[in-house]
């Protein structure tokens, strides 16, 4: 099962929108424009907003993006070699489905949570 990707705080929201292009939906599936996310930077209501499917796409591992992965009490950051895997000193870690990107083109990049996530 595919699970969908969704944020939920307005300013990563913004970011991601205006540095990496990414798309949004609302709930009842509704593009979300710029100004719309404007505006609720300055109410109190809990948002959700979910990646539209033709950017799912944008958070998939590329050359030179920025992990972090972390288990236990252990934490490591690498540098993405392959598409598949992130590399440290030590040579390939493990599959790029335990990491996280947090770094893209020197920017911060958003992973956003799996509906699974808590």
């Amino acid at each position: 099962m595919k699970y969908r990707r969704h944020f939920t705080c307005p300013i990563q929201i913004l970011y991601m929108m205006k540095e990496f292009k990414v798309k949004f939906k609302n709930v009842l599936g509704v593009q979300i424009k710029n100004l719309e996310l404007k505006d609720l930077l300055c109410t109190n209501l809990v948002m959700i907003a979910f990646v539209d499917p033709e950017s799912e796409s944008i958070f998939e591992q590329k050359k030179g993006d920025i992990g972090i992965r972390q288990e236990d009490d252990y934490i490591a950051i690498a540098k993405a070699q392959e598409f598949e895997d992130f590399e440290e000193n030590n040579g390939t870690v493990s599959p790029s489905r335990h990491w996280k990107i947090i770094m893209r083109n020197n920017k911060h990049f958003f992973m956003g949570k799996l509906e699974n996530e808590i």
